[in-house]
């Protein structure tokens, strides 16, 4: 993959942790819903607005992540 953070339109987060990172999205959380994603080698939970993959979450699962959680934040 190239060193772009940033692939066909979407993120790819490949270190997040939920300790000490947060991940900011416009609006609120009903405009987003999480399913499994997947590009070449990267796979994670997948933060979708309508039908348009937002980002990968890289070596993490969908039940785990929790777009209302606390290092998720809205504006």
């Amino acid at each position: 993959m190239p060193d772009s953070p940033f692939h066909d339109g979407y993120a790819i987060l490949t270190d997040f942790n939920a300790a000490e990172d947060r991940i900011q999205l416009h609006g609120n959380a009903s405009k987003y819903s999480l399913g499994a994603a997947s590009a070449g080698d990267v796979s994670g939970a997948g933060i979708y607005r309508g039908n348009d993959l937002i980002v990968i979450v890289e070596n993490t699962t969908v039940e785990s992540f929790d777009l209302d959680a606390s290092y998720v934040s809205y504006v």
